[in-house]
């Protein structure tokens, strides 16, 4: 029997969510969407629609192929007289009881989203960001866009449910008891935040035999909300002040006494600039320009100033230090050499020939140390070794170039070449 894969479908995230203060700064930045300046202003009408579509659409309910409708009615009659005012009908002429309903308290209190803390008195304006604008007599003028701080309010709202049938009123329960498992429930009218708590839940039900027999349950939810007017979002305009310099008289022709002390090098020669300058005036100074001519040889070749390699015979045999190179015939078979290069970061260049003073001076390349050498090259007679793969050897007369990169350019580095004697 052939096997198939399950089908499994696994919704992977490819993008990266803002969590913590990140995502709070995104929240502020909605509530300029789709606006000029100013966010929206946020009214009772505002936060009442915006409750009424979250439980119309996110608390959709549909039960045995019939959908429950959401009304609005924003008064204080109670379910039990719902019935005397009743309007729909279904198909079969019968009056529907399967409908949902939204409703407010008219009397919103003192809000309590900021805890016992309050707004700070004296009505103050509060500046949100500033723009610089030129008007048409070419004035510049500083336009500071500012709102006061919005009035904390709560809102009691009730939502109702009026069913034929138990099941269908256990599975509102349901929906409406996981969207406030995590405490609050989030609605943002006009791209500002502001949380749902649910405070109770009650029934009304109507179970008598000589009237019509409903289920009916109300969920008390309040909204910690606030409110701004339109009046609150003020834009100041503050003049920008110019600084303006009068100098006359005498010191209309003072000005600052340079300091110019250089030496560099252009073009081959070594410039020295030097500033000769009285305790009345500028134009008392003079400049004085040195020019002193450098040698072609040591402009255009680098290769110059570094001081001999230090010469190390390994495993105990004799030392050779600088400037006591030995013939290498005197040592036994089998010898191995260090030699250390020290490379200037000013001039990461050095050239050095092998001399033994024999024919058979031979020395084939086995390892190679550095220290603060982040890359190098090593060149032998004009050509680029590739001292990874091939094998290298150098005779009596050899040139070798190194070409190095310093890791740290405020110190030296060093270049240990380690061979051994094939003859």
């Amino acid at each position: 029997m052939r096997q198939q894969p399950k089908h499994i479908s696994k919704f992977f995230s490819v993008r990266n969510h803002s969590i913590g203060k990140e995502r709070r700064l995104n929240l502020t930045k909605q509530t300029l969407d789709k606006t000029i300046h100013f966010p929206k202003s946020v009214s009772y009408e505002d936060i009442d629609n915006c409750v009424f579509e979250w439980l119309d659409k996110e608390l959709y309910f549909e039960y045995d192929g019939v959908k429950y409708p959401t009304y609005k009615l924003f008064s204080n009659q109670r379910v039990g007289q719902y019935s005397q005012t009743w309007e729909k009908y279904d198909e079969k002429g019968n009056l529907e009881v399967n409908f949902k309903t939204l409703t407010r308290e008219p009397n919103p209190q003192k809000g309590d989203n900021q805890g016992n803390n309050m707004n700070i008195p004296g009505y103050r304006d509060y500046p949100v960001f500033e723009n610089i604008v030129t008007d048409e007599n070419g004035e510049s003028h500083k336009e500071i866009y500012c709102m006061k701080q919005p009035s904390s309010i709560d809102l009691l709202y009730t939502i109702s449910i009026i069913t034929s049938s138990y099941r269908a009123l256990n599975e509102f329960n349901e929906l409406l008891q996981i969207q406030f498992n995590s405490i609050q429930k989030y609605i943002f009218p006009n791209g500002f935040t502001m949380p749902l708590t649910l405070e109770s839940i009650s029934d009304e039900s109507e179970t008598q035999l000589d009237d019509r027999k409903y289920y009916a349950q109300t969920f008390q939810i309040k909204c910690h909300a606030f409110i701004i007017r339109e009046k609150d979002y003020t834009v100041k305009l503050v003049p920008m002040r110019r600084i303006v310099k009068i100098l006359s008289g005498r010191n209309k022709d003072r000005k600052r006494e340079p300091v110019i002390n250089y030496i560099g090098k252009h073009s081959g020669y070594e410039t020295k600039v030097n500033t000769l300058t009285t305790k009345d005036c500028i134009d008392n100074s003079a400049l004085k320009v040195e020019k002193i001519e450098v040698p072609f040889d040591e402009l255009y070749n680098p290769i110059s100033g570094h001081s001999q390699p230090m010469e190390y015979e390994i495993e105990g045999l004799p030392i050779c230090e600088e400037n006591d190179i030995q013939n290498v015939n005197d040592y036994s078979d089998n010898m191995r050499m260090e030699f250390k290069f020290s490379i200037d970061p000013c001039n990461p260049i050095y050239e050095y020939t092998f001399s033994g003073g024999s024919e058979n001076y031979l020395w084939m390349l086995e390892k190679i140390d550095t220290d603060n050498i982040s890359n190098f090259t090593l060149e032998l007679n004009g050509e680029e070794l590739n001292y990874e793969e091939d094998s290298i050897e150098f005779n009596d007369g050899d040139v070798l170039v190194i070409h190095a990169i310093m890791q740290n350019p405020f110190r030296s580095g060093e270049v240990s070449i380690i061979c051994i004697e094939s003859d």
